[in-house]
């Protein structure tokens, strides 16, 4: 073989090593980001760098006396490279499949308007909790109205924290609302009296279906958390 195919060789076996590690990588990271399917198909260039290793040696076998030892071995290495690539080609698209299948069906069942249990964690004051899951999306409508006695705590307070837990009440994810970012509920005579956010945050279905309960707290101007 000329040095131009055993160089061009040497090129592509190292090609063919950053991609049996890098491409996994960046498409588990897109599928779970963004779910794009094309990442995937990067892999393929690699199986015709496999093929040309097995058919080729990559130059390492030239046309002067080899060892037949060292060929066999070779051949057996090639082919085995051969084989993990073919799975992974293999099993790339069919768990994108999966896991689509199952977000879809995820969604179908979470993809309503869920009204949560009032929730009176923090000094005893309800706050409600609507929420929606659309397009990647956890919308969330949260409303807490203070009653007379304990109405001084609004002014002091710096953050509400909306906490969801799983079944037996250990933090899944969290929702910190600054209160410059808080709609003011006023009474008619335009006293505060609570506040309300309407937004959403970028979610996982699967996330989101293991949210069962939820509270709240407050963080004075103290950072003191209630």
């Amino acid at each position: 073989m000329t040095k131009f195919t055993k160089a061009s060789g040497i090129i592509g076996l190292i090609i063919i090593i950053i991609s049996i590690v890098f491409i996994p990588i960046a498409y588990f990271k897109a599928n779970h980001d963004e779910g794009k399917l094309w990442i995937a198909f990067l892999i393929f260039p690699v199986y015709f760098l496999a093929h040309f290793f097995v058919r080729f040696k990559f130059g390492f076998i030239t046309g002067l006396p080899i060892d037949l030892k060292l060929e066999k071995m070779l051949n057996r290495i090639s082919w085995i490279i051969m084989g993990l690539i073919l799975i992974i080609v293999v099993l790339l698209p069919i768990s994108y499949v999966i896991r689509k299948n199952t977000e879809a069906n995820l969604t179908e069942k979470y993809s309503g308007l869920k009204t949560w249990s009032p929730d009176t964690s923090s000094f005893g004051q309800i706050a409600k909790l609507r929420t929606k899951f659309i397009e990647d999306r956890l919308h969330y409508e949260f409303t807490v109205e203070i009653d007379s006695t304990n109405r001084y705590r609004l002014n002091n307070i710096y953050q509400i924290t909306i906490k969801f837990l799983d079944n037996d009440g250990f933090l899944l994810e969290e929702i910190a609302l600054f209160k410059f970012n808080l709609n003011r509920i006023v009474d008619s005579n335009g006293n505060l009296i609570g506040y309300r956010s309407n937004s959403n945050k970028n979610i996982n279905i699967s996330d989101y279906s293991k949210f069962i309960k939820w509270n709240w707290t407050y963080n004075n101007n103290n950072n003191n958390s209630y």
